[in-house]
Parts: C-alpha cells; structure tokens; sequence
C-alpha cells in the first residue's frame, strides 16, 4: 500500500483480517501465513503517528488462498504398482519418456480399441479412497490421433459402477480426468480405474496415465 502522512508523522500500521487487528508493521508491505486453504480474507490496513492518532480503516481488500492439493496416491515411480489392464488395453509398463509429474509414467497398450470394444486400466485402490473422494487422473495419448475418449470409473464395495466424464483425448497433451464419488457410494471402493474407447473407428496405439490424487 503506499505510504501515509500527517503533521506529526505516521510510526507504523495496524493490519486488519476480517476486521480483527493481527499484526502491526511500520513497512508498507506484511505477508499474511497459516492461512486456511480456498478462503476468502478481507484486508484493511490503519495508520497510526507518534501521538497514537490512529487513521480509519482503509478500504477493504479481498484475497484467496488457494485450494489444498490432493497427495498423489499413485506416481508410478516404483513401477506400476498394482494397476491392471483387461479387454483391449493388453500391455502395461512404466515408461521414463514421459511423466506428468516426477521421471516416469504408466504406459499402456491399446489393440483395436473401439466404442463397442473398450480397453480398461485399473487398480484395488487403498483404503483412503472413500465416498465423496475426487479422483484427479491425468491421461496422454501418444499418438495424433483425434478420436480416442477416456472415462474415469469407480466401482464400489457393491460392484456398482460410478463414472465420470468421457473425454476425447487431445494428442501429445496430458489431458486431466476427475470423478467425485457420491456419498451413497459402499465402502471401501473395489476399483479404480479409466476406460478407454473411441469416436469411430479403432485405435491402436499407447497412452500414458499419472498423477493419480485424491
């Protein structure tokens, strides 16, 4: 903020949170810490001089934290840690030419993969995934094709299937996919996991997939 003055001589300023003073500075710039996260803070700022004359409040300013960030469940550093591939995804590994995050990234396989003959890539997740979890999932297609979709999906305790969006995949891009699992979903989730299949004809091909939060 900048700099105030009156006849006597501003000594230092009084910050506001919400309305409640929280620290005292004589420089014109103060970091605010411990902060919750995706929250709102309003801020204002008084001045005060030698005399103990104190200014109004000024004006308010409005700032946001940023939202917590999910801890990463799965980075496929060790390998592929227990993921599967079923149906028209026939090959699994960890690859080093790519990663969304860290050195490497699960690489899969898919053979004639189609909208009537999906590929499934999928995994027993930990007992951390609970209902009302989102699941963030980040797929790359290796390849320039444009007609390969990724769907997210859930099953619960009672094999019931919970799915997200299907996206089309944008090539040679990592591409997030996300699933919130409702509350009413049965405890403990029996699988994670993507399907893949396309918007017309086949694809064979690889994908990659990393940086599995919730």
């Amino acid at each position: 903020w900048r700099t105030s003055s009156d006849d006597v001589g501003v000594t230092g300023y009084r910050i506001l949170r919400d309305g409640v003073a929280i620290a005292t500075v004589s420089e014109t710039t103060y970091t605010d810490r411990n902060l919750s996260p995706a929250t709102t803070y309003r801020y204002q700022v008084v001045a005060f001089d030698a005399a103990g004359n104190a200014s109004a409040p000024s004006a308010p300013v409005d700032a946001a934290t940023a939202g917590a960030t999910a801890p990463v469940r799965y980075s496929f550093e060790s390998g592929t840690e227990g993921w599967l591939v079923s149906e028209r995804c026939v090959n699994i590994w960890t690859s080093g030419s790519i990663a969304h995050a860290g050195r490497r990234s699960l690489a899969l396989y898919l053979d004639r993969t189609a909208s009537t003959t999906p590929g499934y890539a999928a995994v027993q997740p930990a007992g951390t995934l609970l209902p009302g979890a989102t699941v963030t999932l980040h797929v790359y297609l290796k390849a320039e094709a444009t007609n390969v979709r990724a769907m997210p999906y859930v099953q619960d305790a009672n094999r019931s299937w919970l799915t997200g969006p299907r996206v089309t995949l944008t090539p040679m891009q990592w591409i997030p996919l996300t699933i919130t699992i409702p509350a009413t979903a049965a405890a403990p989730m029996h699988r994670v996991g993507i399907q893949f299949s396309t918007s017309g004809a086949a694809f064979s091909g690889y994908v990659n997939v990393d940086d599995i939060r919730w």
